[in-house]
């Protein structure tokens, strides 16, 4: 088991695209003091989601990288979900120096005492097998509208589960967000495009990515799409058999 405050950064060999610094998810955090923590998490991982910042490699055809790195985050690694302090970028922030070190110090005294006090909800290290075939065939929309399905029968029984039901589609619409930023980016890159072989292939992605950020895929390229998008999100482990 890995320390929480650890980067997790071990695991796979570091990205070498760009990074930026943002806190999305630790200001909303703060922004949903008092509010149930199921549906406060959720909110703080959907800024996250809907903040990420894609970037396309040259040549590339499926897409789904995220410049973003945050010190507090919810984004997943292999076989780590939830939120957690990345002590590595921390220690890049501080160097700095100015008002970044300070945030960053506020961010890492704000982390030390939250994961002492719920030491429950530190991150979890597990292996997931999930059941890809629900997105591609129902879509993002399509999981919204089986959750109120799922919310409209269960919550009048048991009230309390209502955050759970919110927290779900919550997150399921910061999901969108992150697809549509990769859409949005794809059609920026083929505006930018110094072909035109490139230039439609860019604006393939971005039309496949605008598609499957709501709908279920409709072809092979869409499906993929959405698998590895999907994928990314879930900390890159075990996309079954």
């Amino acid at each position: 088991t890995m320390d929480a405050g650890s980067s997790y950064e071990g695991w796979l060999p570091r990205d070498p695209g760009p990074t930026l610094w943002a806190e999305p998810f630790y200001d909303a955090w703060l922004a949903n003091e008092g509010v149930d923590v199921r549906l406060r998490y959720a909110r703080a991982q959907a800024a996250e989601l809907a903040a990420a910042r894609p970037y396309i490699r040259a040549g590339e055809l499926i897409i789904g990288n995220n410049a973003l790195r945050p010190i507090l985050t919810s984004q997943a690694l292999p076989f780590c979900t939830g939120m957690r302090l990345d002590g590595e970028r921390l220690q890049e922030v501080r160097a700095w120096g100015g008002a970044a070190a300070q945030r960053a110090d506020e961010i890492a005294a704000f982390w030390d005492v939250w994961s002492r006090e719920h030491a429950a909800q530190r991150p979890l290290t597990c292996h997931a097998s999930l059941a890809w075939e629900r997105a591609l065939t129902l879509g993002i929309d399509g999981l919204a509208d089986d959750v109120r399905h799922w919310r409209d029968i269960n919550v009048p029984a048991r009230p309390a589960a209502a955050p759970w039901y919110e927290g779900l589609l919550t997150v399921l619409g910061g999901i969108s967000a992150y697809i549509e930023a990769h859409a949005a980016v794809a059609e920026q890159a083929a505006a930018a495009a110094e072909t035109p072989e490139r230039r439609a292939e860019l604006q393939s992605i971005a039309a496949a990515c605008q598609h499957v950020a709501h709908r279920p895929p409709e072809s092979f390229q869409q499906a993929l799409q959405l698998f590895y998008l999907l994928f990314a999100l879930g900390g890159h482990d075990s996309p079954g058999p």
